[in-house]
């Protein structure tokens, strides 16, 4: 499996920071997401401008930066953002399943379509998106045990969206951002209908 830090990383971050929100509440969790946001940012623009510093990154940090993140801005940002994001916009429950979407399907997807992707569709693999939306739905169902997620058919349109936005998010986008939001307006959207 390549990339396994980045991969717990990506899980565990999207915990944690759910957490800081459910925790510290709103308006206390927005000033520390700024603030890791203003951090990873000036970290990348560091890591970028200054040649020696950046060589340092990537020979600690490689299993954190994807390849080809050397001379441009990693993922995180867009994590974080896409995170926070959902959290302004979405009530909790919706929120709370998109964060985890995010943090669960795509490293589900990864992990499936690195190892056991056969049938490719638009670059991605069928298998790899199948196991987005079923480590979602589960992710957003263990969310709701405690009481932080839609109710099943709001769920599983969320999750359908969310797969679909990490396999056709063009390049030119991040689907940290594109999958919290997506999948949270399509449950907003769907809950409301229903």
């Amino acid at each position: 499996m390549k990339n396994v830090g980045r991969k717990i990383y990506h899980a565990f971050g999207g915990i944690i920071l759910l957490g800081v929100y459910i925790i510290a509440g709103r308006r206390l969790a927005f000033v520390l997401f700024a603030i890791l946001l203003a951090g990873i940012l000036l970290f990348d623009f560091a890591r970028m401008r200054i040649p020696a510093f950046g060589l340092w990154a990537q020979a600690k940090l490689s299993s954190l930066l994807r390849p080809g993140e050397e001379g441009k801005i990693s993922g995180s940002p867009s994590y974080v953002l896409g995170i926070a994001l959902a959290l302004y916009f979405f009530d909790l429950p919706v929120a709370s399943a998109a964060v985890l979407f995010l943090a669960f399907g795509d490293v589900a997807a990864s992990i499936v379509g690195e190892s056991w992707g056969r049938t490719k569709f638009l670059g991605k693999s069928l298998e790899g998106t199948a196991a987005f939306v079923g480590a979602g739905m589960l992710a957003g169902m263990a969310a709701g045990a405690i009481g932080y997620s839609p109710s099943l058919p709001v769920l599983a349109a969320g999750a359908v969206v969310a797969a679909a936005a990490e396999a056709l998010t063009p390049k030119s986008l991040n689907d940290n951002l594109t999958i919290p939001l997506l999948s949270g307006l399509a449950m907003t959207f769907v809950g409301g209908v229903f």
